[in-house]
């Protein structure tokens, strides 16, 4: 498999495993507010919210959910945390739910664990 046939295999398979973390959520009530949501830093992979919560979550995809994990930088969270800030700034009535910044894994086998508050233990180690 060559350089871009591995690219475009990552990028589908990253786009799975959105879909996957997205449907674990909107199974427990929640509903997708945005997908991939940029600002001029960070990039956000999922927005979801029900009426107590919203979440910002990080999706990583890898063989296995201890590899995934290993796969979230500190930097990359703080600059997901700076952007969630500059999401709930354009969005006032948001900041009135409990924030979450969740990093969603998904393995090989297309489980999904979600780890809770997880980018805010990043950046507080």
């Amino acid at each position: 498999m060559d350089r871009t046939q591995k690219g475009k295999a990552a990028y589908l398979g990253g786009q799975n495993a959105e879909d996957l973390v997205c449907a674990h959520y909107t199974q427990s009530g929640a509903k997708l507010t945005a997908k991939r949501w940029r600002c001029e830093f960070a990039e956000i992979d999922l927005i979801l919210e029900d009426e107590a919560c919203i979440y910002f979550v990080e999706v990583k995809f890898a063989k296995s959910h201890d590899v995934a994990i290993g796969r979230i930088s500190r930097s990359q969270a703080r600059r997901i945390l700076q952007a969630a800030q500059i999401y709930l700034d354009n969005n006032p009535d948001a900041c009135l739910r409990t924030l979450r910044y969740d990093a969603a894994l998904v393995d090989a086998c297309g489980r999904v664990r979600v780890v809770q508050d997880a980018l805010s233990d990043f950046v507080m180690i």
